[in-house]
């Protein structure tokens, strides 16, 4: 019993921590329509300026608290809600990025100011004072993180519901254009959003920092727990968030008793399972969430016309692709020549968020989890033979459906949540599992913390050099574009294409949108898996911790930035993310430290341009074709790219805007839109 009260009372104090931080994401989404992902980041600013002003220049602890509560936090909040002016108008998948971005890019920062070799630690509030309650020990540290979460809910919630600056900050995000018609102020409504979830994750940074090591990623990546709760609140409910918040505390001390009471045969298989609890009670609370209706949009949006890419342009890339990488391998070294390899399997993973998420518009934080379980299922089979990768492509495409199957009624936000829960899963537990026997035969997930990769051998061709790989694995690449490519130009393309535009449109014509998604998911699975494979090769080997849910997001983040819907936008991802090794046998000169990998000019870089997303929504490389082109910078995105005012058969415009009018015969053979165009026609003929 004793045990029991002791796991409540530390499950109540995770509980506090959770609520203050998903508090903050709540109120900053409901008040700008933008997930904050990069909430933990902020906390873990807080964290480490309030160990600098208290621990390394020594100033007494309450004036360190009023400076980092009162001026850093809100003005940290302003300056994010100033970069991130703009956002509200630009895709689910833009505003992620950018929240992204800058959780990359403050973990860069605190890694340039404070060198994450040194250990540091902040000591609890009132150190050693405590009182007994049922014979169970509370610190006052734990009594205080409590209080102030009972403290914050009721003033949000008087906030919120009293005050017109709280009935404007609700209105903005419902309905801007009228909010603004009635005199409200969005802007400075989500301004001071952005100040008070800001300050909220200060507070809640210095409250958590003195029970963990003082870790710049721990305390970024610690505050993930805490989706799970604004998950529970339909990131609109704080009073749900709350009891999320509390649900979730409990649910993880709990299982961290429980754990420690397990039999020795059965704790080393369930004992993860306590890490994974958040992502599982994220992942449940997903999936049995209302189905989301499909609503049409009475504002101005932005529809992008997606060019439709040429084989003559992809064969030139693909020859371009596999010649200059035998030009390069020539000269490199042996080291260098490892990395080389791995440039096209990072390359290939990066190809597979274009179907997935630059043509079909689905979210996906799982895309590295999909490498890795085709790079798990290719080294298990031994194979050396290329054949091996449609393996490696299966296993990728089952992973992938297992998120795309369960979260088929997600979308946006919600489905980007499900697939890092997904990912989290993975991470914290399925790779870790010890020896497991299935239909009799032993199996085990990562042999010893790591597996043997095989290359392959292609009649009598001995692919195992390090050099011949590195070929082969342009080759694959080259073969994958082309894949992508063929799908972009063909039916299921143009359904991907539907499905990202008006999902209302596509499943008025008939099409089931939730069997589209799920081909979409696999297709990009298989693309994924096969880049695992191929980056697993170059390696040789492959460990569970390589596979991680935040190792993946500079691809996403590169990707996103460059331009998602160009194919090659892979390349330069591959080339920054992969190629440390070969930039250091190459005269790049200053440049090279750049492609450090995970390293902190990388880090900054790949922040500050995913921040800046809100000012080039579509991308890097079709901005610079724009410019090129004589375009004015940064004004309408792609040269294509229009507003179109929605408000009369939004689904109906929409669909016929996604595809350039050379489609538009395949478009309707695709989804039998011809009879809804006739009557789209009529509608418009009588207005």
């Amino acid at each position: 019993m004793q045990q029991f009260l002791s796991f409540t009372a530390s499950g109540l104090t995770s509980a506090a921590i959770y609520a203050l931080v998903a508090s903050g994401l709540v109120l900053t989404y409901t008040t700008t329509g933008i997930f904050n992902f990069a909430q933990g980041a902020m906390a873990m600013v807080g964290a480490f300026t309030f160990w600098q002003f208290a621990e390394a220049w020594g100033w007494p602890a309450p004036v360190a608290l009023v400076v980092c509560i009162g001026v850093i936090g809100p003005l940290q909040g302003l300056l994010v809600a100033r970069m991130f002016q703009g956002l509200e108008r630009t895709s689910d998948t833009v505003r992620l990025v950018a929240t992204l971005g800058l959780l990359l890019g403050l973990i860069g920062v605190v890694h340039a100011i404070w060198d994450p070799s040194v250990r540091r630690s902040l000591d609890p509030f009132a150190e050693g004072r405590a009182v007994t309650v049922l014979d169970v020990r509370i610190t006052y540290h734990q009594l205080l993180t409590m209080a102030v979460a009972v403290v914050v809910a009721a003033a949000l919630w008087v906030l919120l519901r009293h005050t017109r600056t709280g009935v404007a900050m609700r209105a903005a995000v419902d309905n801007r254009s009228l909010a603004t018609l009635n005199g409200a102020r969005p802007a400075l409504a989500g301004a001071i959003a952005w100040a008070i979830g800001s300050t909220l994750a200060v507070v809640s940074g210095i409250l958590v920092a003195p029970t963990i090591e003082l870790n710049a990623l721990n305390l970024a990546l610690l505050i993930v727990n805490a989706y799970g709760a604004a998950a529970i609140g339909r990131l609109r409910s704080l009073p749900w968030t709350f009891v999320g918040a509390l649900v979730l505390g409990l649910t993880r001390d709990y299982a961290i008793w429980l754990r420690s009471d397990l039999p020795a045969s059965v704790a080393p298989y369930l004992g993860g399972l306590s890490n994974a609890v958040p992502a599982i009670v994220l992942l449940v609370v997903l999936v049995l969430l209302p189905p989301a209706q499909l609503r049409t949009s009475t504002r101005a949006v932005r529809h992008e016309v997606l060019p439709k890419l040429t084989w003559s342009g992809t064969a030139i890339t693909g020859v371009a692709v596999v010649v200059a990488t035998a030009l390069v391998i020539a000269r490199l070294g042996a080291t260098a020549l490892l990395g080389a390899a791995g440039i096209w399997g990072i390359a290939i993973i990066g190809l597979s968020l274009v179907p997935l998420v630059g043509y079909a518009g689905q979210l996906s934080l799982a895309q590295l989890s999909f490498a890795g379980v085709g790079a798990l299922a290719y080294a298990h089979l031994g194979w050396n033979h290329p054949l091996g990768l449609l393996w490696a492509a299966l296993w990728g495409a089952l992973a992938a459906a297992c998120v795309a199957l369960p979260a088929a009624r997600l979308s946006g936000i919600y489905l980007a949540l499900a697939s890092g829960a997904f990912a989290l899963l993975l991470e914290q537990w399925i790779f870790l599992l010890p020896e497991i026997s299935i239909f009799g035969h032993p199996f085990t997930v990562f042999e010893r913390g790591t597996m043997p990769v095989a290359r392959p051998e292609l009649l009598g061709w001995d692919l195992t050099g390090d050099r011949a790989y590195a070929l082969y694995a342009a080759v694959v690449f080259s073969l994958c574009l082309a894949l992508v490519v063929a799908v972009r130009r063909g039916t299921v393309g143009l359904r991907f294409v539907a499905l990202k535009d008006a999902p209302a449109g596509l499943a008025a014509t008939g099409t089931d949108a939730a069997r589209t998604k799920l081909a979409a998911f696999a297709l990009s699975g298989a693309i994924a898996g096969v880049g695992g494979a191929i980056a697993g090769g170059a390696a040789t080997s492959i460990s569970a911790d390589g596979y991680g849910m935040f190792a993946g997001l500079p691809i996403l983040l590169l990707m996103v930035v460059l331009g998602i819907r160009s194919p090659r936008a892979a390349i330069i991802t591959g080339l920054v993310l992969g190629g440390s090794e070969v930039a250091a046998d190459l005269p790049l000169g200053p440049l090279s430290s750049a492609f450090e990998s995970g390293g902190v000019v990388q880090a900054m870089l790949i922040g500050v341009a995913a921040v800046a997303m809100a000012r080039i929504p579509d991308g890097l490389l079709p901005e610079l074709s724009n410019w090129a082109r004589g375009r004015p910078w940064g004004r309408s995105g792609s040269a294509r790219s229009r507003s179109v005012d929605v408000s009369g058969a939004p689904e109906l415009v929409g669909l016929r805007t996604a595809a350039t009018a050379t489609e538009l015969a395949a478009l309707d053979h695709a989804i039998g839109l011809s009879s809804v165009r006739s009557t789209a026609g009529g509608a418009r003929a009588r207005g």
